[in-house]
């Protein structure tokens, strides 16, 4: 018992909450506006392939790159420019490489999307980082790689668990892009470690978050190419700063993602399971999907309620064994043919929480989730969640592949609204302890909430998020605490 609870009181310090406003833990930006990957394309020729086998495999990796996180275009009025994968606060510090044999030798390849071109890594151990990966002639790597400091600037350490989310959410879509146009390319993701990162030659604050391994090469018949739009660069301007070197909160953050990580590889792959999907199905959510600014609080059907619940229930596609099991409650406000109320998902089953009104129970949501307007209008919300207890005595490897299993749920989550046409977004920004009470449930860790409800094209989403830390919380905190009392 003493075990569990030193554990539990390990994690909390560790990740610590965002909770509800202090401006004494705020991380503000810097001026540098440097982007840290520049070094690798900067005034560089983009690497060539020598043969016609790697030509095609970089052909092939290439695209699926593209319809996993490539640009894409304002659809409509008010829209910035986004990437196919949602990230918190459009700061996307997610990056891609490919490890793959090219004319007899390992090469480690970064991908660079404003050129849409890849280029050589010059990482000298290649070699070895594909022994350490389990990969060998005939297999791929790639690489999930995340500049940890573009969004910890802004949301401070609970930026970490923003970057696994958004890491997750690539790793996804390129599943399913490589399974639908790539054919029977089985997809593992694979045990990364300290000493694989350590061979990559990082600079600071870059962390390997997963590897994806493909156990046959991503060749083939061709997947084809998503719309290449013109370099965004100018709208990324400020976006991207090169870290601090003393900055408290990047070090905590970049010490506890190094104990996340096992000194050596267990070579324990994972089978990544994703249905397959049309290329006209591929299509449709590419291009549909995106993070809802606002909903319109209208009405909305029974079947896409429905259907976003069973998306929620359903085991993640990766049955990870070092991860904690995911826990999916509902919280609904205007769900159709329901009642309000909280209700858990899984095989447990059964209604939850307080017995409020929909105004009630979406003050109280709105409270607990930094008074984000958003919430109030959505219809219902998802709440994934795992058992405290069991997410700490398994320290902080088992945190970080949980919240990848949440985020390759959240991801299923966007493609469902996207095919059944409801808006939905995610929310990271929440007190942990006042969703739990609202929920009625004890002894949880909420990782991610997952609004939805009709989408409103004329709405502003304001990012209003800010860091509560272990200091006295401020006087706005205080008064919502007091709401939900």
């Amino acid at each position: 018992m003493a075990t569990a609870l030193s554990s539990s009181h390990f994690l909390a310090r560790q990740t610590d909450w965002q909770d509800i406003g202090s401006r004494l833990s705020t991380v503000r930006p810097v001026s540098c506006q440097i982007d840290p990957m520049r070094r690798y394309w900067a005034g560089r020729r983009f690497f060539t392939a020598r043969d016609p086998e790697t030509a095609a495999a970089l052909e092939q990796a290439r695209n699926l790159f593209e319809w996993a996180y490539g640009f894409r275009r304002p659809s409509y009025a008010g829209q910035r420019w986004t990437r196919r994968a949602p990230s918190a606060g459009s700061l996307y510090p997610s990056e891609l490489f490919l490890v793959l044999k090219a004319s007899g030798h390992w090469q480690v390849l970064y991908y660079h999307f404003e050129t849409h071109r890849f280029y050589d890594a010059e990482i000298s151990a290649a070699d070895r980082m594909a022994g350490a990966l389990g990969i060998c002639e005939g297999r791929q790597a790639i690489l999930l790689v995340s500049v940890l400091w573009r969004t910890v600037q802004r949301y401070g350490v609970r930026g970490y668990r923003y970057c696994l989310l958004d890491g997750a959410h690539v790793a996804s879509n390129f599943v399913h892009a490589a399974q639908t146009c790539g054919g029977d390319t089985g997809i593992s993701l694979g045990m990364v470690s300290s000493d694989v990162e350590d061979m990559l030659d990082f600079g600071y604050a870059e962390a390997l978050i997963a590897a994806l391994i493909c156990d046959s090469p991503i060749g083939g018949q061709c997947a084809p190419l998503p719309p290449l739009d013109a370099s965004p660069s100018q709208t990324l301007s400020g976006r991207t700063e090169c870290p601090p070197m003393l900055s408290p909160v990047l070090s905590r953050v970049i010490s506890f993602h190094r104990e996340t990580l096992p000194l050596r590889p267990r070579y324990s792959e994972e089978t990544f399971v994703a249905a397959t999907d049309s290329c006209d199905d591929l299509e449709l959510w590419a291009s549909r999907r995106y993070s809802a600014k606002d909903f319109t609080g209208a009405a909305i059907s029974f079947k896409q309620y429905a259907g976003a619940l069973v998306a929620a229930a359903a085991p993640p596609p990766v049955r990870h064994s070092d991860a904690a099991r995911l826990i999916p409650f509902v919280i609904r406000l205007r769900a159709p043919g329901s009642s309000p109320g909280c209700a858990r998902l899984d095989s447990a089953g059964g209604n939850s929480g307080l017995e409020l009104d929909a105004e009630e129970i979406g003050k109280r949501l709105w409270a607990a989730c930094q008074r984000q307007n958003i919430i109030k209008s959505s219809a219902f919300a998802i709440v994934l969640s795992a058992n405290h207890a069991e997410l700490a005595s398994g320290g902080p490897t088992v945190y970080r592949h949980t919240v990848l299993n949440a985020g390759f749920v959240c991801a299923e989550l966007y493609r469902e609204a996207a095919r059944s046409g409801l808006g939905t977004t995610s929310i990271g920004g929440f007190s942990d302890l006042h969703i739990a009470a609202l929920l009625g449930a004890e002894g949880i860790s909420p990782i991610v909430i997952q609004a939805f409800g009709a989408p409103s094209l004329d709405g502003v989403k304001v990012d209003a998020a800010t860091i509560c830390g272990k200091a006295r919380a401020s006087e706005p905190a205080l008064n919502a605490m007091r709401i939900l009392q």
